[in-house]
């Protein structure tokens, strides 16, 4: 066929919710350590670490949707890092 298609380049909002959810798993690659030495923090880290992949979610399909300020702090985001 010989066509060539083009990827679009990321939004803003794109890239924004992608480095979230970045860190939202790094995160959660650590959890594995506090399951094996029997720390309830788990629980309530998986919780909100869930919270903060579906607001990821929701900022990369919608550029309108703004993540809370106190989403990005839970993360230790800094401003550089959210514009990847």
């Amino acid at each position: 066929n010989g066509e060539v298609i083009a990827v679009p380049k990321m939004t803003d909002n794109e890239r924004e919710a992608i480095e979230l959810l970045r860190r939202t798993a790094y995160f959660f690659s650590h959890i594995s350590n506090l399951i094996k030495v029997k720390d309830d923090a788990w629980v309530l880290i998986t919780q909100s670490l869930s919270y903060l992949a579906r607001e990821a979610f929701k900022r990369f399909f919608n550029p309108k949707y703004r993540i809370e300020e106190r989403a990005i702090k839970l993360l230790n985001l800094m401003e550089n890092d959210r514009k990847m």
